[in-house]
């Protein structure tokens, strides 16, 4: 039986956020700033107040591809859930 909270699924998959992650990283450096980040989530629909993800630390400026991934997913479902 359902609760009406059921998990909404995500449109963005891990291939689709690590082809973002190259887009921003065309040196192949293998980081991306945070700042670059935070454009992808806006470029992704999510608002200002759902930013912070655990993954990122507020003291770093730049993301590795796994933590870019990770951080952007915990973002997207943070915001799926507020909706």
């Amino acid at each position: 039986m359902s609760n009406g909270r059921e998990k909404t699924p995500l449109l963005l998959k891990d291939d689709n956020i690590r082809a973002l992650f190259s887009m921003l990283d065309l040196a192949g450096y293998g980081y991306v700033t945070k700042k670059q980040y935070e454009n992808v989530l806006k470029l992704v629909g999510v608002r200002e107040h759902v930013r912070t993800s655990p993954s990122v630390k507020s003291d770093s400026d730049i993301l590795s591809l796994s933590t870019f991934v990770e951080a952007v997913k915990q973002t997207l479902e943070a915001s799926v859930a507020r909706k």
